[in-house]
């Protein structure tokens, strides 16, 4: 059994019941509540140690830890402790809590009133009115961004912010528990857990516009990508850093992904075909709208479970990018170029007549060699034919008188 006394407006008040009571009729109601359901609540609401089936150990998340002791079924996973007018060890952070699927997920407390959930029976999805974040836009970036943070620090600021974007009710009843986030009784203690919570809502404040993710690619294959965000149609774009980006290319299964720079902006390079046309398609994850569950109360509460808000489904954007590679073409034929002339034998090469005659013409020496060489044989012929002369003595028998 739930009650429905509800004092603030987390946004989700129960059916048919004003966020505020104003009159001594509602008041006479909301007592008589709570007395019965402190009377019914052995019976119909599961608390620590009744029985009802908890998470797996598989099933929470490291860093998660029991909050009721061994025996109890609800988890508090990153955050801290803080002094607020419910009492002075209020937890700033993140609890476990278990969705309609079964699935165990972390949530932020947006109602200060109210017990946390036990993740004995599922919580379901209810409507949320965040005043100070009316479009959800800066709610759904951080609960995207930072809602299964590690950070002790990170996820009280998230608690803050959360609390500040809902403006429920202080237990005192003297208004908004965080009016505002840098004068508040909560965090005027705490300077850095102001200052983050302040450094967060001014990051979803520039992030909470719409992603848009471009992509060009030139011939040699590199493909350069920008993912940017806009908070408004006039306002110039602001970059998405740190930010994975999957790239799928077309007649290749070759796994390809990159991370933005500060800037935005990254490249990777593709393979590109030696013809025909080449698709590549870059796709990134985006904040997808914030949710809000409601459990049932870890312990017996007149209020309530605390709504809790978490991320939603993540979206999705992509940009395609289309490149057509030309077929090759064959190259324009030339005139073959000069061949030198066979080389000549040799052994039949005949040195050239020598140069005489010094600088003269050259019929003029020609005509003297061939002079010259004439005279040399004409000399030899008549050598061959001069007559023999006698003997100094002569054989007695050539001479003989008879």
């Amino acid at each position: 059994m739930r009650t429905a006394c509800r004092f603030g407006d987390l946004a989700v008040p129960s059916a048919g019941m004003p966020p505020i009571l104003t009159t001594r009729r509602s008041l006479l109601l909301c007592v008589a509540a709570i007395v019965v359901a402190v009377l019914a609540a052995p019976a119909e609401l599961p608390t620590a140690g009744a029985g009802q089936p908890t998470p797996r150990a598989a099933d929470v998340p490291t860093g998660c830890v029991q909050h009721s002791g061994d025996q109890g079924a609800d988890y508090r996973c990153a955050g801290r402790f803080l002094a607020t007018p419910s009492g002075p060890h209020t937890w700033a952070g993140q609890w476990l809590f278990v969705d309609e699927s079964g699935r165990t997920r972390r949530g932020t407390c947006t109602y200060q009133l109210g017990t946390h959930p036990t993740t004995a029976v599922a919580a379901h999805r209810v409507a949320a009115s965040l005043p100070n974040d009316p479009t959800g836009q800066r709610s759904a970036y951080l609960t995207w961004k930072y809602g299964q943070t590690d950070d002790d620090l990170t996820a009280a600021a998230m608690w803050v912010v959360a609390h500040y974007y809902s403006q429920d009710e202080s237990a005192l009843g003297a208004g908004p528990l965080i009016p505002s986030l840098t004068d508040n009784a909560v965090t005027a203690g705490f300077p850095d857990l102001q200052r983050r919570a302040v450094d967060l809502d001014v990051e979803a404040e520039r992030m909470s516009g719409e992603w848009v993710l471009t992509a060009s690619l030139a011939p040699d294959g590199m493909l350069a990508l920008e993912l940017t965000t806009s908070a408004s149609p006039d306002a110039a774009p602001s970059p998405v850093p740190d930010q994975p980006i999957s790239v799928l290319v077309s007649g290749s299964d070759l796994p390809l992904a990159a991370t933005t720079s500060a800037d935005g902006t990254t490249t990777v390079a593709v393979p590109i075909p030696s013809s025909g046309t080449v698709t590549v398609v870059a796709t990134a994850a985006a904040p997808g709208p914030a949710e809000v569950y409601l459990g049932e109360p870890a312990l017996p509460d007149a209020d309530g479970a605390q709504p809790l808000l978490t991320a939603g489904r993540a979206g999705v954007v992509q940009a395609t990018v289309r490149l057509d590679v030309p077929e090759p073409t064959d190259p324009t034929p030339t005139d073959p170029p000069p061949t030198d002339p066979p080389p000549t034998d040799p052994a039949v090469v005949v040195p050239p007549l020598p140069h005489t005659g010094g600088r003269g013409d050259g019929v003029v020496a020609y005509l003297a060699t061939a002079l010259l060489v004439g005279g040399v044989g004409l000399l030899g012929t008549l050598r061959r034919r001069e007559p023999q002369r006698e003997p100094a003595f002569a054989s007695p028998h050539l001479h003989s008188r008879g």
